[in-house]
C-alpha cells in the first residue's frame, strides 16, 4: 500500500540509488516523482533512465522543463543553467522528449502531484510560507497535494483539522482537510545543513506520511560533479546540505 514520493533528484546519482534501495529494504513498491529529476548534478541521463524505469506517475519540474525545450528566462541563475546545459549535452532527444512530454498536475483518488504549485504549474513559483501555500490549497480537490521545487521539507494546512502526529516524523491527515506537503529533495536538500536525501513514504488508505532522510555518498557525488566540469560551488552545497 505505501508509495515513496521522490522529489528534486538533481541528477544525483548517488543519493537516488540510496533512496531505491532504502525502499527496498522497507518493501516499497511504488513510487511518484514530482519533478527535477535532471539539473544540477552529474549523471542526468542515469537518473532519468531510473525513474523511467519505476514506470510511476510523474510530473516536470522547471529543470525537466528547460532541459526538454532548450530554453530559459533571464531569471535563471548561472549555477542553473549550467547544470541544465550540461543536461541538455548529456540526455537523446528521446529522453528529452519524455521530459517534455510530462504533465503538469497528476489526481489521483485522495493526492494530487505538482512540482511548484496548483496556482499557475509553469510559472514555478516557490511555496515556502502560508500565504504562498493558500491558492494551491483552495485548488486542490484531494486530501493531500505534494509538491517540490523548495528542496525543504514542509507541510501546511488548508481547511479540516491539523493531521495527528503518529511519531516523529510521521502524520496522519484527515480526509475532509487540505494539506499540501514537500518531501524535501533526494539530490540537493537544502536549509537545514543536513546532507541526507529525503523523500516522504505516504499511506493512501491510512492517508499517513512519513518523513525519511538516507545517509548516501555525498562526496563521490560531489566529485562526480567536480569530474563533470560543473561550476565548484555545486558540490560544495551538497556536502554542505544547504
Amino acid at each position: 500500500m505505501e508509495v515513496a514520493i521522490l522529489s528534486d533528484i538533481h541528477s544525483n546519482l548517488h543519493a537516488l540509488r540510496a533512496v531505491l534501495a532504502e525502499c527496498e529494504r522497507r518493501k516499497i513498491p511504488r513510487f511518484c516523482c514530482l519533478g527535477d529529476i535532471v539539473g544540477y548534478g552529474a549523471h542526468p541521463a542515469e537518473c532519468l533512465k531510473l525513474v523511467r524505469s519505476l514506470k510511476c506517475p510523474t510530473v516536470i519540474g522547471n529543470h525537466d522543463f528547460y532541459a526538454a525545450c532548450g530554453k530559459w528566462g533571464d531569471d535563471l541563475s548561472d549555477l542553473a543553467q549550467a547544470g541544465v546545459e550540461y543536461s541538455i549535452r548529456k540526455l537523446t532527444r528521446a529522453a528529452r522528449q519524455w521530459l517534455g512530454d510530462l504533465p503538469e498536475v497528476f489526481t489521483a483518488d485522495t493526492f494530487t502531484l505538482v512540482h511548484a504549485s496548483l496556482h499557475d504549474p509553469l510559472s514555478w513559483e516557490y511555496i515556502v510560507s502560508s500565504e504562498q501555500a493558500r491558492p494551491s490549497l483552495l485548488l486542490q480537490e484531494t486530501p493531500l497535494c505534494f509538491y517540490g521545487h523548495t528542496h525543504r521539507p514542509k507541510l501546511f494546512v488548508g481547511g479540516g483539522s491539523p493531521p495527528e502526529m503518529l511519531a516523529e516524523g510521521k502524520f496522519q491527515f484527515r480526509r475532509d482537510g487540505r494539506y499540501l506537503i514537500n518531501p524535501g529533495s533526494v539530490g540537493q536538500p537544502r536549509g537545514e545543513g543536513d546532507p541526507r536525501a529525503q523523500f516522504v513514504i505516504f499511506n493512501p488508505a491510512e492517508l499517513a506520511v512519513q518523513f525519511v532522510k538516507v545517509e548516501y555518498d555525498v562526496q563521490g557525488a560531489a566529485s562526480a560533479i567536480l569530474a563533470a566540469g560543473l561550476p565548484p560551488y555545486l558540490a560544495d552545497r551538497l556536502l554542505a546540505g544547504v
